[in-house]
């Protein structure tokens, strides 16, 4: 069995969205922490792999989320590696309630790099001992995010770089790039007309259910990026929205993402039909052959 870490977060006030839950960028903050933790616990802290000359990246995250986590909840986020392959290891998480209730599950492909060079460097077979344990590494089947042509009305934001940003070594936080894609879906509600005064008086929210994202290159202090959305299916009660992150100096892919959105009634917390106003006035950010006007026709 591979070596199980497991770490304790009650959440806090500034970690919670306007609905009272856990917002979903912060799980990323969370799994990065029990991630750090998990291999300090094994005698490989933040300063061993830097005097080793060795830092680590993600290369590709995916969570699904089962339940909302709720201010001052008690989570045990549990995590261990999985897999190990050349350069990468696969990293897995649990979100447990303290009744053992599952709330997200997730799984984080880090890579290896070498801190001088910036190359991925191979995982040495003791270091692979230490985080499988008596374990046999598994397998991963990689694949990649396909996000298909944009539509005409693909909406975009832009941000800079700046010194909150980074991280410890010098690099946009992969939890940032997670918040850019935040930031331009709420800026596309407002935008279409449907801020949260609106949904609200119209009993209703979306949720994220599922979320995955990949890391391309790193963006550095000083870019200007520029990040895209779009929706990429519907599925009556819920909606995939793609999204790309570019440096807009030279158009370079940073990253790009997909999440499960799903619509749910404020009073009874149950999902509903996506809204036919709301759907009608969306179509213009759908991709093309997301709509061909059967579902409108149903709604009507």
């Amino acid at each position: 069995m591979s070596v199980m870490h497991r770490e304790r977060f009650r959440i806090r006030i500034h970690e919670c969205d306007a609905w009272g839950h856990l917002n979903h960028v912060h799980y990323f903050h969370l799994m990065q922490q029990a991630a750090l933790s998990a291999c300090a616990a094994l005698g490989w802290g933040r300063e061993r792999f830097v005097s080793e000359g060795m830092v680590w990246v993600v290369r590709r995250t995916e969570i699904t989320y089962r339940r909302e986590i709720p201010f001052d909840a008690d989570i045990i986020l549990e995590t261990c590696v999985t897999a190990i392959e050349r350069s990468c290891c696969l990293r897995e998480y649990r979100f447990v309630a303290a009744d053992g209730s599952l709330h997200a599950e997730a799984s984080s492909e880090w890579v290896l790099l070498d801190r001088e060079s910036g190359r991925p460097r191979r995982i040495d077979p003791l270091l692979e001992a230490v985080f499988l344990g008596e374990a046999a590494s598994g397998e991963w089947r990689r694949s990649r995010i396909e996000l298909g042509l944009p539509p005409e009305g693909v909406w975009r934001v832009r941000h800079r770089v700046g010194f909150r940003d980074l991280d410890m070594d010098w690099r946009v936080n992969n939890a940032v790039y997670v918040a850019w894609t935040e930031d331009c879906g709420l800026g596309i509600l407002d935008g279409y007309g449907w801020p949260f005064a609106r949904m609200v008086g119209q009993d209703f929210a979306i949720v994220a259910r599922r979320y995955e994202i990949e890391y391309r290159a790193p963006a550095q202090p000083g870019d200007e990026v520029e990040t895209a959305t779009w929706v990429s299916a519907v599925r009556g009660v819920s909606a995939e929205r793609s999204y790309l992150v570019v440096r807009a100096g030279d158009g370079a892919i940073l990253a790009q993402a997909k999440a499960l959105w799903a619509w749910v009634s404020l009073s009874t917390g149950r999902p509903v039909p996506i809204p036919a106003e709301f759907y009608a006035d969306f179509v213009k950010n759908f991709a093309p052959g997301v709509d061909d006007g059967r579902l409108l026709r149903r709604r009507d």
